[in-house]
């Protein structure tokens, strides 16, 4: 009834989740509190245990604890859904996105001696916007010779937080 009705929707919903580099695959399925057996299970197959509406006995969450299983449990469907969209996005790799906001050309580098020594680059931005709170990536040739953020950034002698 309800219980069969419950694991069909988390099943469809799973498979709608899952990702081609990260795979969700139920390996057991049953209804009451969390046992032994089932510990065993998600241990053998180094999986966690989701539970719907129901918990394990205090028992039953130190013997997960010394496998190493993780179990959780919600009341609310679509609150074990999330989790369980959250844990496999947890799983992909990381991608790492660059995007333009401008460019500028280096016309002198200059060093600064004494008390705040460091290398100063003079530039002019030929296109976009400069944002001092943004990454920037310099080059030489192709070849990324610094990559973070900037100290400062002047217009003149005038300390700004953008340059166009």
């Amino acid at each position: 009834g309800d219980v069969q009705g419950a694991i069909d929707a988390l099943r469809h919903c799973i498979a709608k989740y899952c990702d081609p580099l990260v795979k969700l695959k139920v390996v057991h399925q049953s209804i009451g509190l969390v046992n032994e057996s089932d510990i065993d299970i998600a241990r053998s197959f180094n999986a966690m245990i989701f539970g719907l509406n129901t918990h394990c006995n205090n028992r039953m969450g130190k013997l997960a604890k010394e496998h190493g299983v993780k179990i959780v449990s919600h009341r609310i469907i679509y609150k074990l859904l999330d989790f369980m969209k959250d844990e496999m996005e947890n799983l992909l790799p990381c991608t790492v996105q660059r995007t333009s906001t401008g460019r500028a050309e280096i016309k002198a580098v200059f060093n600064l001696t004494g008390r705040f020594a460091a290398k100063v680059a003079g530039c002019v931005v030929v296109n976009g916007l400069l944002n001092q709170a943004e990454r920037v990536c310099v080059k030489r040739k192709n070849t990324i010779i610094y990559e973070g953020k900037m100290s400062s950034l002047k217009q003149g002698k005038k300390s700004v937080h953008t340059a166009c």
